[in-house]
């Protein structure tokens, strides 16, 4: 049997696929509906007042413009600060999840090519760690299953090299037990292979 090997991709870039820009454009779109959101409730009340008020200098229409300057001043640079946080964490988020996905691809692509020694690597923070394992367990189940059977061939091979010897020149008996062995072994190898067809 062969050492598990693992698949790990020898890339330094954050956003690694398609699905982090789709989450990255979602949380953004998000964040836009909610400042669009803040800005009516909090801009839209003391700019109407603004503009429906006379241009005296009274007291309601001092505090509307300060607090309409207020919002100006506060608010829009807190809001550029939030969107900054949100994408970066968006992109840390998702490569946790858009990392491990990558990871899946490199094995499907590895085993694909016939190397049932791939496994799912993935680093200590990352999401999808139990899809990881079970990937990696049907993958440990299927190299047993596989190495069974080539011991069964292998088993085959060798009783088959017997019966030619046995037909050119060996005794009927040692060919009645070549041939219960091979018959042994046929119905082995056939259990085995069984054990890919059970749902």
């Amino acid at each position: 049997m062969t050492e598990n090997r693992a698949i790990r991709p020898r890339r330094r870039r954050i956003l690694i696929s398609g699905l982090q820009h789709r989450l990255l454009l979602v949380n953004l779109a998000y964040f836009c509906v909610i400042v669009l959101v803040l800005a009516v409730i909090l801009v839209l009340p003391p700019l109407l007042q603004l503009r429906s008020a006379s241009l005296d200098a009274s007291a309601e229409n001092l505090a509307a413009a300060n607090e309409f300057l207020f919002l100006h001043a506060r608010l829009w640079p807190a809001v550029l600060i939030v969107l900054g946080l949100l994408a970066y964490h968006s992109v840390i988020v998702s490569h946790r999840i858009a990392g491990p996905l990558y990871r899946f691809r490199r094995v499907f692509e590895a085993v694909t090519a016939g190397d049932l020694a791939a496994r799912a690597r993935i680093r200590k923070h990352d999401y999808l760690t139990p899809e990881a394992d079970v990937i990696n367990e049907m993958l440990g189940t299927l190299e047993d299953r596989i190495a069974g059977v080539e011991e069964q061939a292998a088993a085959i091979r060798a009783v088959f090299a017997d019966l030619k010897r046995v037909r050119h020149g060996g005794s009927p008996d040692g060919l009645d037990e070549s041939i219960r062995t091979l018959g042994v072994l046929v119905d082995s190898l056939q259990a085995r292979l069984e054990q890919f067809r059970k749902p």
